[in-house]
């Protein structure tokens, strides 16, 4: 099973990544990708330090995964995080996406947010959103 796992450091992204890890108890071969989607947004001077912070929510959600590390691959990509995540599925025909109903954006009082609805609607697979 090939499973992308979406992270953006959240509370919601580490359960996520703990309910990939029991799914993946239940399989025999399996891969997770972990994804962090950063937009193309600029703040002027603070490109480094969001780089910086989403490959350690990528390093952070990969350490929760109880799996060999063989079997985790980190990705950083840039873009409007549904769009990217949608396009990184297809591009690598994941079985499953896994993220958290709600993330860092503002918002909070939705309960689902707009990137976890946006992958719901489009994705080319099967979508488990985490509470």
């Amino acid at each position: 099973m090939k499973v992308l796992l979406a992270t953006d450091g959240s509370q919601h992204s580490i359960k996520a990544a703990a309910a990939v890890t029991r799914l993946l108890r239940l399989s025999g071969d399996s891969h997770v990708l972990v994804v962090h989607a950063l937009p193309l947004v600029r703040f002027a001077g603070q490109d480094d330090v969001l780089m910086e912070r989403a490959q350690r929510a990528l390093d952070e959600t990969a350490a929760t995964l109880d799996l060999p590390a063989e079997q985790v691959t980190t990705r950083l990509e840039l873009g409007e995080p549904g769009e990217a995540l949608l396009r990184v599925a297809a591009a690598e025909n994941v079985d499953v996406i896994v993220m958290g109903a709600r993330g860092l954006s503002a918002g909070a009082a939705l309960v689902l947010g707009s990137t976890s609805y946006k992958v719901l609607r489009s994705a080319p697979c099967p979508v488990l959103v985490t509470q």
